[in-house]
């Protein structure tokens, strides 16, 4: 066997995931995290930003089309409420407009209620979105306790399944 081919034989296969997310703020902080999570030596990991709701939307099934099939696919969005009832009525209406049962195996679909903001410790960070840096030192000093956050959770769930 050439020097090349093993080499080649031993590349770890890295899993893909590409993440869609509302904005900016949602890109900084969820690639803070995931990318501290899931090592880039076993993971690649892209995220695709859009421009609020009705753009995410827009972008999914382009994404899902343009994709290899083994690539997860984690659509995540804000709730805008506090209400449960009116965010399972946005879950479901996001999983019914981007066709989520026919995608199911490779997509999934995640809201933080109200905002993404609201996960750390100190309250909603809704003031600082457009402050890079201050997010990302708030998801350092609260690494362990967003890590533990339900929709993270469930989110790194989705990833390893």
């Amino acid at each position: 066997m050439t020097a090349t081919k093993t080499k080649n034989a031993e590349r770890k296969i890295r899993k893909k995931i590409c993440f869609i997310l509302e904005g900016k703020s949602d890109e900084v902080i969820l690639s803070h995290i995931f990318k501290s999570m899931f090592p880039e030596t076993d993971y690649n990991i892209v995220f695709s930003v859009a421009n609020g709701y009705s753009s995410l939307l827009s972008k999914v099934r382009p994404i899902i089309d343009n994709v290899p099939e083994e690539t997860k696919i984690l659509v995540v969005y804000d709730s805008d409420t506090t209400n449960p009832r009116v965010a399972e009525e946005k879950m479901d209406l996001t999983k019914y407009l981007i066709n989520y049962k026919m995608y199911q195996d490779r997509l999934g679909v995640f809201s933080f209620d109200p905002s993404i903001e609201t996960i750390f410790p100190e309250g909603n960070l809704v003031r600082h979105k457009g402050d890079v840096d201050y997010l990302v030192k708030a998801v350092d000093a609260n690494f362990n306790s967003i890590k533990d956050q339900t929709t993270i959770k469930q989110m790194a769930q989705f990833i390893q399944a």
